[in-house]
């Protein structure tokens, strides 16, 4: 990393987690070059929409190996009109 970044080829945090609990994490380069403010555990970034496209690769992974159901309400018991409200949990 410590490369990349000197050349300028990266600049954000690299967070590894292993069951739960932090294997690594570190800040590199800047977060804004104009002002000289490093980047730190804590720097918020603007990632855009390009959160979409992992959680598409991760919800067709899912698909692949039949653990999810596209056809399936998110919201099972809840039809259009009904506004019985919707808990989402983990399972």
């Amino acid at each position: 990393m410590n490369y990349a970044v000197k050349f300028d080829h990266f600049a954000g945090v690299v967070f590894v987690a292993h069951n739960g609990k932090t294997v690594f994490s570190n800040a590199y380069g800047k977060a804004n070059y104009e002002l000289n403010v490093p980047n730190n555990l804590d720097t918020k970034f603007r990632i855009g929409s390009i959160s979409k496209t992992f959680t598409a690769a991760a919800i067709t992974k899912l698909y692949q190996e039949n653990k999810i159901n596209l056809d399936s309400s998110i919201c099972p018991g809840k039809t259009k009109g009904n506004s019985r409200k919707c808990k989402l949990s983990k399972y």
